[in-house]
């Protein structure tokens, strides 16, 4: 923040926290998450990718794969954007409707 916005926020009264100032996003991440849960973070949101990848590649939009699934298409923006966890149940709807399904593999 510019010195002049930090004087201003100074003045209201809004608390600036400090600690992270001039560290990375991944610095902050490396000191709240262990390495196990950080990998879990990125193949989570790798899995999410694929997931949005494979409805565009068999055009389908949101409303679409809504209509195909009974899946609202505010939940199904929702989970592709990681703003909520989707059950089970929901994945392989989402996945069958797209002619996908999920195998399990070794990392």
């Amino acid at each position: 923040l510019a010195d002049k916005e930090v004087n201003k926020m100074k003045e209201a009264n809004v608390k600036i926290n400090t600690k992270y100032s001039g560290s990375s996003v991944d610095d902050f991440f490396n000191e709240i998450y262990t390495a196990d849960e950080l990998e879990i973070i990125k193949e989570r949101a790798d899995f999410l990718l694929q997931i949005v990848e494979a409805r565009k590649a068999v055009n389908l939009t949101q409303i679409d794969l809504s209509k195909k699934t009974g899946i609202s298409q505010s939940t199904i923006a929702k989970i592709e954007n990681g703003k909520i966890n989707p059950s089970l149940n929901n994945i392989f709807k989402i996945l069958h409707a797209m002619g996908k399904t999920i195998k399990i593999a070794s990392l």
